[in-house]
């Protein structure tokens, strides 16, 4: 039921409806509440399908479309529509999933047979097409040999998703090159299939010594000697990447305990750990995209350029380069501290640092707009302050000094003027421009279809007039109604929306 929606207010509270009212309703940029608390639509960039007796029954890769945001939450609502499955499969994705009896594995894993066995390993369980989803070297092992490569959810509540080795580490002994296991790097990662090189003399066993977090991981005992020369101890040389700012050494054991923090997730990202991770504690851990980074600007000028952050689906950053305080790197992470390195906690940046100002200044219907030509905005939401921005072409995200946040509300669904049973406005122009149709400075007169549009809209990017207007000709006057049609997503009612 969406109905809260109808009233323009929303809480940010983060439950199922609620996320499933705002998409449906075309909420899906970031929305900051007078609470202080914020909301942001979950993107699925990564899919599973859903399979049955080892079969693809319902392809859900439809999900991944704009940006991870493919599902309106409206569409294909009953239980057995491969829609709704696949909200089952995905109950992290946007429209999210009623909680249910965890589906038998057969659901879920896809099984493969003939089973090829891995580098010291049985893997004949997996002809059973079930997985509890253990995380160890054979378990690993063995779906990587068998073709799994996405991510598992079993029946048990844990999940397992393969080990991408962006960077590996060579072999080094004394001092020299002793294997190059660059090729783990191929295929996005997964370039080890866990099935030749099972001898401790070869180089692929040695390379997986030496990347115990690849996705073959690293035999339990590893070669104390590997020539035929005087005894020398084989080291390997870990390499781990230390990330700006941070301490990575942690990494070389291969453990990790999903801890959440601006250095865990660093070193991560830098070790090129870019999927989910899921660890022996349960903890889940997975890296947070930028698929809208904001610029940096200084004294209205644009200072850094920080749109390749959202370049590999929002993993632009390594976390490696650009660690000095001054170099454009660091200034967009402190830009973006919410982005896939964070920033460290340091002062609040001047306004002037971060707001563009727009001069010569274009003032919105029935608002003076002069304040934007000092180039500092306090964030303020409010009808005058946001039409203001939109009208000076403020269309990104903005963040202020006092730590509050805006961003322009996008009409995807307007709603027509409707008057006496009939078709008054047609207000679909609101929705062009990715929602941003309406540049709030047209049509100020009660009258016209612009403003009536806007108050038939309360929740478009120049929101409604304070006062509506009771009537529209020179009839005999007739209330001028708006009709808020409120679409319905799955399972929710969304009437709140029409206020």
């Amino acid at each position: 039921d969406c109905t809260w929606l109808t009233h323009g207010h929303d809480d940010c509270r983060k439950d199922m409806c609620a996320d499933r009212c705002r998409i449906a309703n075309g909420i899906v940029r970031p929305t900051y509440c007078e609470n202080k608390e914020t909301w942001e639509p979950t993107r699925n960039l990564d899919p599973r399908n859903v399979y049955s007796d080892g079969h693809l029954k319902c392809d859900c890769q439809w999900m991944a479309n704009h940006h991870g945001l493919g599902d309106d939450c409206v569409s294909g609502c009953a239980p057995h529509s491969c829609a709704s499955q696949c909200r089952q499969a995905n109950p992290m994705g946007t429209c999210g999933a009623p909680n249910v009896a965890a589906p038998s594995p057969s659901t879920t894993t896809k099984p493969h047979r003939p089973v090829v066995h891995a580098c010291g390993c049985d893997c004949s369980w997996l002809a059973h097409g079930q997985d509890d989803c253990r995380k160890n070297v054979c378990a690993d092992r063995c779906r990587v040999a068998n073709g799994i490569r996405e991510t598992v959810y079993c029946a048990n509540n844990w999940a397992w998703g393969p080990n991408r080795n962006h960077r590996p580490n060579d072999v080094i002994k004394d001092g020299h090159l002793a294997c190059n296991c660059q090729w783990m790097a191929i295929d996005a990662g997964l370039g080890d299939d866990c099935t030749g090189g099972c001898t401790p003399s070869s180089c692929t066993y040695q390379c997986r010594q030496a990347n115990p977090l690849g996705s073959c991981m690293a035999s339990p005992s590893a070669p104390t000697t590997t020539t035929t020369e005087a005894p020398t101890t084989t080291t390997t040389a870990r390499h781990v990447v230390h990330a700006c700012g941070c301490d990575c050494t942690w990494l070389t054991h291969g453990h990790d305990d999903c801890r959440k923090d601006m250095c865990a997730d660093r070193c991560r990202i830098a070790n090129g750990i870019v999927r989910p991770t899921y660890c022996e504690n349960k903890e889940t851990w997975e890296p947070t995209r930028n698929l809208d980074p904001r610029n940096v600007y200084s004294d209205g000028h644009l200072k850094c350029d920080c749109q390749w952050m959202a370049n590999h689906h929002g993993l632009g950053d390594d976390c490696v380069s650009g660690c000095a305080p001054h170099s454009c790197a660091s200034q967009c992470r402190q830009a973006n501290p919410m982005g896939t390195c964070g920033a460290p906690n340091v002062a609040a940046p001047s306004p002037s640092t971060t707001t563009k100002p727009h001069r010569p200044v274009v003032h919105a219907c029935g608002c003076d707009c002069s304040w934007l030509a000092h180039g500092q905005d306090d964030c303020r939401k409010n009808v005058c302050a946001d039409r203001c921005r939109v009208a000076n072409g403020i269309r990104e995200t903005v963040y202020c000094a006092n730590n509050w946040a805006w961003g322009p509300n996008r009409n995807h669904r307007p709603n027509d003027v409707i008057k006496d049973g009939h078709l008054a406005c047609n207000c679909q122009w609101m929705a062009i421009d990715a929602g941003l149709g309406d540049d709030c400075t047209g049509g100020c007169t009660p009258s016209s279809c612009t403003y009536q549009c806007r108050q038939a809209n309360p929740l478009g990017s120049c929101m409604a007039s304070p006062s509506a207007p009771t009537t529209t000709t020179t009839e005999a006057p007739t209330t001028t109604t708006t009709a808020r049609h409120v679409v319905h997503a799955c399972g929710c009612d969304c009437t709140w929306l029409t206020h």
